[in-house]
């Protein structure tokens, strides 16, 4: 079949042989293994094809489709692992495990009479000739699917990446297995949108089938190992000559162990191979070069620029009345427009004023999610983030590019949800002069939009303005106000706008609730009424450079989550005593320093109360990770509010300290609280920091933490 960039050709293209194919095959009375592989292949067709073409469907039918369907593969899966082990273990012409495969088969035929009756179910219901009916009948509307397509592949690629991370661990079987799901997904996604393009995507697909099958046979041996004294154990029982029995066992484990490593090195080749050969980048330049590069001459020199919404329909129908009222007459969106509030709602309010849009990247985790199982649960089941958005809404911000060049009065604007040079890069206020060159020469463009870091700045660079108009919804600025940016191209002028009043539900969870915030950001720096606190510090032979950079960022964090802890100044004081003495116990060697540092606090003459200088030495004593235990002699005297304080600042040292080991030159810039995850914003990029001593903050504030 030749080329095709019909959205409606598209879906029946994709979804016609599929659902042929499996009312062939469920017709059929009798199942051979490789019915089974193409009924399972078939299904997953259909299941990655019918999300993405939501809209040419009613929604409940499609529904009802998908939850049949994936009933129906996953009712198969017995079937092809008991076929696959089968095949593996008669290579071996050992007598014992000839007749564990005797036994292994009569299992199979279990297996496969309860595929036979989830098949015959599937034929029965009528599912199926829905389907194909539904695509005769089919009425998409006209949507770009290159558009479609680059979004999709990127929802998926990003799976990919994410769990890429897990193949620097052998042993991460799980990591490994969640890999494999992400590639099969990728690869069944880009099949959807093949037809799109003369070569078929051959290359791209075939790239991909070498990395699945890899990931693929890693699992099965990693069943194998599981399954392989599993049986072992029955032919014991069954009387079997234990010692030839236990030799055929280590045998089967050391071949499958070697088989797995040779497959897990194989896989990290192939992995490095597609990075080496920029396959992402390659892949989405294919879809981009189909997308349309410039809309029409816009008439309005005087826009609204707006991003990072979030669901946040309050604060946005505020921003619009006001642009209005400021004269502006168009309105341009960087993306993110989904989140925790009402994203139906703010979806429509900017088709309603004609808003010129673009897909960021938290849409396209939205759309993942609703991809996952929890499609199929109802309203009520889903989590609050996703109850004000429907599919369709969804799809539709799909179908926005992910980039987008336009021209009003002979000035050339790029729009882009993160950077020019993509990756999810953030620009801020802080992002060095050489950097926006560097982007500025790479736009090719006169005005560059870009949103994603929450951070409103406005700054010109080698004569071309780059403009980020911070968040609706989930604000990151220490302002903490919603903003957004009005441009006036004919001048050249932008100014960022910051909304006083009228906080949405989304953004008020982000604010620094307690008066007296700003108060002590005052306080963040470490003043220099604790020098004889640091020179203490010098006696005891601490590391002066690291107790400072811990000093500095506890205190940061401190000051920046102050509606989270609601802790007071004095509480700020003996935090950044605790983050100068914290490592005093290392005088005394490794084992047990955090005791050791105890004492030694108690020991010291510090300018404060006994009970402070207690709090001080317990704070040091459990910033560790453990809770403490009732009966530590260290908190035997301590009131339930101290042990409070002490385990909020022990959290936030210990957080703190964990930065610091890895980086001493990075500040802290904001961290709110977004979707119950606190969010640290260091001045820098920090692709290789990863936090590994968040577990104390997180048992005591409830809320996950993520360095960005």
């Amino acid at each position: 079949m030749g080329k095709t960039e019909s959205l409606q050709d598209l879906a029946i293209q994709t979804l016609l042989e599929p659902a042929e194919t499996l009312i062939k095959l469920s017709s059929l009375k009798n199942f051979e293994e490789e019915d089974i592989h193409d009924i399972r292949v078939a299904s997953r067709r259909l299941r990655t094809g019918i999300p993405i073409f939501s809209s040419c469907f009613e929604g409940k039918e499609a529904a009802k489709w998908l939850k049949a369907l994936k009933s129906l593969t996953n009712s198969l899966g017995d079937a092809r692992d008991s076929d696959v082990f089968i095949k593996y273990l008669s290579r071996y012409e050992d007598q014992p495990l000839t007749e564990i495969v005797e036994r292994l088969k009569v299992s199979r035929e279990k297996s496969y009479i309860f595929a036979k009756k989830r098949i015959s179910q599937m034929h029965k219901s009528g599912i199926l000739e829905d389907i194909i009916s539904n695509l005769k009948e089919i009425n998409c509307s006209d949507k770009n699917c290159y558009s479609l397509g680059l979004a999709n592949i990127c929802v998926r690629y990003s799976a990919v990446e994410k769990y890429s991370r897990n193949l620097d661990d052998v042993y991460d079987k799980t990591g490994h297995h969640k890999m494999r799901i992400a590639v099969k997904k990728f690869r069944y996604c880009l099949e959807v949108f093949s037809p799109l393009f003369d070569d078929k995507l051959s290359a791209e697909l075939a790239s991909l089938k070498e990395l699945q099958d890899s990931l693929g046979k890693m699992h099965d041996f990693d069943v194998f190992l599981e399954k392989i004294p599993e049986i072992i154990r029955e032919s014991v029982f069954e009387g079997a000559d234990m010692d030839k029995i236990l030799e055929l066992q280590d045998l089967l484990l050391k071949n499958c162990r070697e088989s797995r490593d040779r497959l897990y090195t194989e896989t990290r080749k192939v992995w490095k191979r597609l990075n080496d050969e920029y396959y992402k980048e390659h892949l989405t330049a294919k879809f981009e070069e189909n997308l349309p590069d410039c809309l029409k001459e816009m008439q309005s020199q005087k826009l609204m620029i707006v991003s990072d919404i979030h669901g946040s329909y309050d604060s946005l129908v505020k921003a619009l009345n006001d642009a209005i009222c400021r004269g502006v007459g168009g309105i341009l969106c960087l993306g993110d427009i989904s989140g925790r509030g009402d994203t139906d709602a703010c979806l429509r309010l900017l088709k309603q004023n004609n808003a010129i849009c673009i897909h960021g990247n938290y849409d396209l985790a939205t759309a993942e999610i609703y991809w996952s199982s929890e499609f199929f649960k109802s309203r009520y089941e889903l989590k609050d983030s996703m109850k004000n958005i429907s599919l369709e809404s969804i799809n539709e911000i799909l179908t926005f590019p992910s980039r987008l060049r336009l021209k009003v009065s002979d000035k050339r604007i790029l729009m882009v949800h993160d950077s020019p040079a993509g990756g999810k890069e953030r620009l801020g206020p802080k992002t060095p002069a050489d950097r926006l060159a560097c982007l500025a020469d790479m736009s090719q463009a006169d005005i560059v939009l870009m949103g994603h870091s929450h951070l409103p700045f406005i700054r010109r660079v080698n004569e071309v303005l780059f403009i980020n108009p911070g968040s609706i919804g989930n604000i990151k600025d220490s302002d903490a106000r919603p903003s957004y940016a009005v441009l006036d191209v004919s001048t050249g002028e932008a100014e960022i706008i910051k909304l006083d009043d009228g906080f949405s539900e989304v953004s008020s969870r982000c604010r620094l609730e307690d008066i007296h915030t700003e108060d002590r950001k005052k306080n963040a720096e470490i003043s220099g009424g604790i020098d004889d606190v640091f020179r203490l510090a010098e006696n005891l032979d601490i590391n002066i450079s690291h107790a400072a950079a811990v000093a500095r960022l506890s205190s940061s964090i401190f000051c920046n989550t102050c509606g989270l802890h609601k802790l007071y100044e004095d509480d700020l004081t003996l935090l950044q005593y605790a983050a100068i003495l914290h490592d005093a116990g290392w005088l005394m060697g490794k084992r047990d320093h955090e005791k050791n540092s105890y004492k030694i606090i108690m020991d010291l003459s510090l300018p404060v109360s006994s009970n402070d200088k207690n709090i001080i030495a317990c704070i040091a004593r459990y910033h560790r990770g453990d809770l403490p235990e009732l009966d530590d002699p260290e908190i035997k005297d301590v009131s339930n509010t101290d042990l409070n304080r002490i385990l909020r600042l022990a959290g936030i040292l210990r957080i703190a300290d964990d930065i610091a080991n890895q980086t001493d030159m990075e500040e802290i810039t904001n961290c709110p609280v977004i979707n119950g995850r606190l969010e640290i914003f260091l001045s820098q990029k920090t692709d290789d920091i990863f936090l590994k001593k968040n577990d104390l903050f997180e048992k005591v504030f409830k809320y996950k933490v993520e360095v960005l």
